[in-house]
């Protein structure tokens, strides 16, 4: 019995020490807040997958989004929020100064004619960081987020520069690959003689998230 007992006791320290030092672990985790419109939900989601194939970024860090509960947000230790639309800035405002006020810092991505108002209480426009959500493909913005982590929380991803888009452009579904005119699109594929071409027209974000499998169907 005294046997017993004792293997019992050792159990429950070490379920003890175990849960203590998980939950040490996720305490120590830099947590880094995403903000955005629900139009850049998936790339923001595919985002964090690639991120967390980092050891190094696992280990370290935890994405929040949108969809986590507000109150967790105030915890970040940094933020990337979008405000070209109201909606999102909106509902985390107070929050956001909040974690300025700790220390934090409150990043903004997205134009608007409140910029002057934001930038009062601490929120940051770096136009880098810009460079990154201009064309917000899922690698661009995990490359956005090592970058800020690099800058304020003592990584050092150095991630490359931003996958850049042109404003118009012909897209092969078949290759994903991007032409920039009709000549040196025609030049790789065979066609018949005066055979008409027939394009699909599409928003450049939504192939730049890649968002466009409905115009497949």
């Amino acid at each position: 019995m005294k046997m017993i007992k004792s293997i019992y006791g050792l159990l429950l320290v070490w379920n003890l020490f175990s849960f203590a030092t998980h939950a040490q672990q996720l305490k120590s985790k830099n947590r880094i807040a995403i903000l955005v419109s629900d139009n850049y939900s998936k790339p923001l989601s595919d985002a964090i997958i690639q991120l967390e194939k980092f050891p190094d970024f696992d280990r370290q860090f935890e994405v929040l989004t949108a969809n986590e509960d507000p109150s967790s947000i105030e915890q970040a230790d940094l933020v990337v929020c979008y405000v070209h639309t109201g909606q999102v800035i909106q509902r985390y405002t107070e929050k956001l100064k909040a974690i300025v006020k700790h220390g934090g810092k409150v990043y903004a991505v997205g134009i608007t004619p409140e910029a002057a108002n934001y930038q009062a209480w601490g929120m940051q426009f770096d136009s880098k960081l810009d460079s990154y959500f201009e064309n917000p493909s899922s690698e661009n913005l995990a490359r956005m987020v090592q970058l800020l982590c690099d800058r304020h929380l003592g990584s050092s991803f150095q991630p490359e520069g931003p996958i850049t888009f042109p404003n118009y452009a012909i897209v092969d579904w078949q290759t994903n690959k991007i032409y920039q005119d009709t000549v040196s699109f025609k030049r790789e594929f065979q066609t018949l003689a005066n055979a008409p071409w027939i394009g699909i027209y599409g928003f450049r974000y939504e192939f730049v998230t890649g968002q466009y499998d409905y115009l497949k169907t």
